[in-house]
């Protein structure tokens, strides 16, 4: 692989572990992480991808958009978390969209699970003080938090290891 295929996806994995570092402590994501995400994959797609490609690739995150806007408006996403996931989309395309989603959700799934142990409970209480708290105290504002840009940041990092391996 050369230099100029490799720099945008080293990028792009760097970013998204930033993004899942700052979830992890805040459960904030940066607008500037997935803006810089965006333009990796401007890099990437002028490098490595047909236009059909790179087309297809951007329909994926529009329709991720869409159903992100959706799931956000009922309360069941965060907005970081529907930017990166879009974003994370557009470099998995239509050829890791699949498994993008698969390694996303099952990593979700253990990060819930992690989340509900005692153990684990007592040792994320020094990052919990610094999550924001609900602003009312209904059934659906107390759900815990969950930092889901983690699950996200495992599924990008198995695409862009999908990627460089073609």
């Amino acid at each position: 692989m050369i230099i100029a295929s490799a720099l945008p996806i080293a990028g792009f994995v760097g970013c998204v572990l930033t993004a899942a570092i700052s979830d992890v402590r805040t459960l904030r994501i940066p607008n500037i992480l997935c803006g810089a995400i965006a333009a990796l994959f401007v890099a990437h797609a002028a490098a490595d991808l047909t236009i059909g490609e790179t087309t297809a690739a951007l329909g994926l995150a529009a329709l991720t958009l869409v159903a992100g806007f959706v799931a956000f408006a009922h309360g069941k996403i965060g907005g970081g978390d529907v930017k990166l996931l879009t974003v994370c989309m557009a470099w998995a395309g239509p050829d890791h969209a699949a498994e993008f989603l698969i390694v996303t959700g099952l990593a979700g799934g253990a990060i819930a699970l992690a989340l509900l142990s005692p153990f684990v409970s007592r040792s994320t209480a020094v990052l919990q003080r610094h999550w924001p708290q609900p602003a009312t105290a209904s059934t659906e504002a107390t759900r815990a938090p969950m930092p889901y840009g983690v699950a996200i940041a495992a599924g990008a990092i198995g695409v862009a290891a999908r990627i460089m391996a073609s």
